[in-house]
């Protein structure tokens, strides 16, 4: 799939072989790690990976065990 990236200039692309970045010319292809420098160094790239897990996850909604307690609060 291919999206905007936190980066003016760049796309995102994601694949079953991970999360690469692309300008917007197609030109250029990068695997590497953003850091948002004004959000105390959050890792932009960590959170798109992590927000496609919870997707990849939401196959499985209908297939979960659950345990719950008697008294649960």
């Amino acid at each position: 799939a291919i999206a905007d990236s936190p980066v003016e200039g760049l796309l995102q692309i994601s694949t079953e072989n991970g999360l690469f970045y692309v300008s917007a010319d197609g030109t250029y292809l990068l695997h590497s790690r953003v850091y948002n420098l004004d959000e105390e160094m959050r890792n932009e790239t960590e959170t798109a990976l992590a927000e496609m897990r919870l997707d990849g996850l939401k196959q499985f909604d209908d297939s979960y065990i659950e345990f719950k307690a008697e008294d649960e609060q």
